[in-house]
């Protein structure tokens, strides 16, 4: 028997069969890569919803119509409904500004016009608790007592304060005048009140003693007699700026 030829064929059928399995993954290759490589089918389309206006009904509307009906135009002249066309009839009283009321955020505001004291009002508070407490009144005639004595001191420390610090605005432009202050000081010698009683006629001198009088402040406190006999005191002195910058009082 010959071998070899025998050999010879089982290789040759080998070689078939190893190209028949090449060719079939080949295939498979090319059909797995047109399967997943090609684009996926769009979604389909929604279906449309056509919405169509209905016309006649539209024109039976009281908007639409071309010529408002003598009717609906009589009815809405009634006084139930004439604020629908923005006037008023005979019969009728307009609203009141701020009698309304209109919501705005969550807490909501009224329109109503919100009414603060006047300064006349707190003037006249001011004055009802100042006739409350106990007043004194010094002058230059003040000399003796408790009274006297603290003015005393009062004006040497005023004085001395405005001829240290003398206002620059009357020396250069060298101003001199008088006027007439009153300072009203509690019993911690701290000012409440300053008013120009007679004006100098010159808008800068007054300004300038009103600051000067609060610059210098506090001043010394009541002593124990004065104290016990008022809880304020109002101070009325004559003002005077010279030309040489110096300030008296008087």
């Amino acid at each position: 028997m010959n071998y070899w030829a025998l050999d010879q064929n089982d290789i040759a059928s080998d070689k078939r069969l190893a190209f028949a399995m090449v060719i079939a993954l080949g295939l498979h290759a090319l059909l797995l890569l047109l399967i997943f490589a090609s684009p996926p089918p769009p979604p389909p389309r929604a279906p449309s919803i056509e919405l169509t206006l209905d016309a006649p009904l539209a024109s039976k509307t009281v908007d639409a119509s071309p010529s408002p009906s003598p009717v609906i135009n009589k009815e809405l002249t009634t006084p139930s409904l004439a604020s629908a066309q923005g006037t008023f009839s005979d019969t009728m009283t307009p609203p009141k500004p701020g009698s309304g009321k209109t919501d705005q955020g969550s807490e909501g505001a009224t329109d109503s016009p919100v009414h603060l004291p006047s300064p006349d009002l707190f003037n006249r508070l001011n004055q009802a608790v100042s006739q409350s407490l106990k007043t004194g009144y010094m002058t230059s005639r003040t000399v003796d007592g408790p009274a006297g004595q603290y003015l005393a001191k009062w004006k040497r420390q005023v004085e001395s304060y405005v001829n240290q610090h003398y206002p620059e605005e009357l020396k250069s432009q060298h101003l001199s005048g008088q006027l007439i202050l009153e300072v009203t000081v509690n019993q911690g010698g701290h000012v409440l009140n300053i008013a120009v009683r007679q004006s100098s006629g010159n808008t800068t001198i007054d300004e300038a003693a009103r600051r000067m009088v609060q610059l210098a402040s506090p001043y010394p406190p009541f002593p124990p007699k004065l104290a016990a006999q008022y809880d304020q005191i109002n101070i009325t002195r004559t003002w005077l700026f010279t030309s040489g910058q110096q300030l008296s009082t008087h």
